[in-house]
């Protein structure tokens, strides 16, 4: 008889401890228009920078569209730290409006950014500097 107390004690701790503590995710995706990249190393260095950030589950950083696609935990992590992360890297980083697929923003930007885009990188060359200092 102790037996089976002990253990529907210990069954209803273990409910309460992992049933009721564990709260569901609440995951968010987020497009972010970035400006400022040139090359590839710039979209690792914002893809990098990114998945660094606790409570962010995905990134992925399109050169072509200067968009960037952000699933995170919005119980850690809000959308302007995000955006601040990208900025402190030096790009600009705007936040597309609800329910904008991002291709109108992308078809304005794209031939503004064609020729700078042909161009190996930007005046300052900060991510590529960057990236060939840590290698060193």
């Amino acid at each position: 008889m102790k037996k089976l107390s002990f253990v529907a004690v210990l069954g209803l701790a273990l409910f309460l401890i992992f049933g009721v503590v564990s709260q569901p995710v609440q995951a968010e995706s987020a497009v972010i228009k970035v400006t400022g990249m040139r090359c590839g190393n710039c979209v690792d260095r914002i893809q990098s920078e990114l998945m660094k950030m606790d409570g962010v589950d995905k990134a992925v950083v399109d050169l072509k569209t200067s968009l960037a696609n952000i699933t995170f935990d919005s119980d850690v992590l809000k959308l302007n730290d995000i955006r601040t992360a990208i900025t402190k890297i030096g790009f600009s980083a705007d936040e597309m409006s609800a329910g904008s697929s991002g291709k109108a923003a992308s078809d304005a930007s794209d031939s503004k950014n064609k020729s700078a885009l042909k161009k190996s990188c930007s005046k300052l060359k900060a991510c590529c500097v960057n990236k060939k200092a840590k290698s060193i």
